[in-house]
């Protein structure tokens, strides 16, 4: 797939007995986005962006489209949605209110972010990331430490 004439990445998602599906790019400006995790209700979570500095996580139905769930800093968006479990919450990352630092985060139904912290507390260290959750809610990851 192509835009202006460069190569564009988009989500895709591949059915038994069926072709691929594109789920697609977040906005308009954005030139590649990827999938990383999908529930049995067939709700999608990756991250998408006009790069892959800048990319923000989103939550993809079929029959709600993609929608970007937000970040925990304004001032710094950037943000990646890892895995999504039956009720809809979505574990991932998001940075904070300093560009280049990244907590783990968990999103529920509603679109609420909680931020999970991380085991450091060194300004220059205080990173972490969740890769996955289960029904109950439970998040593991990785973090930095001292």
């Amino acid at each position: 797939m192509t835009r202006d004439g460069a190569q564009t990445w988009v989500a895709t998602m591949w059915k038994p007995g069926a072709s691929a599906h594109v789920i697609g790019l977040l906005a308009t400006d954005h030139k590649l986005s990827s999938a990383s995790g999908i529930n049995a209700k067939g709700q999608v979570v990756g991250a998408s962006g006009p790069d892959e500095e800048h990319a923000e996580a989103f939550i993809w139905s079929e029959a709600e489209g993609m929608r970007g769930p937000g970040f925990l800093a304004d001032a710094a968006p950037r943000s990646h949605g890892t895995a999504i479990n039956a009720s809809g919450q979505v574990a991932g990352s998001s940075s904070t209110h300093r560009p280049s630092l990244t907590h783990a985060v968990l999103w529920d139904q509603a679109g609420a972010i909680t931020d999970l912290g991380a085991l450091s507390d060194r300004p220059n260290r205080f990173r972490s990331g969740a890769y996955a959750l289960d029904d109950a809610g439970r998040v593991v990851g990785v973090s930095m430490t001292n």
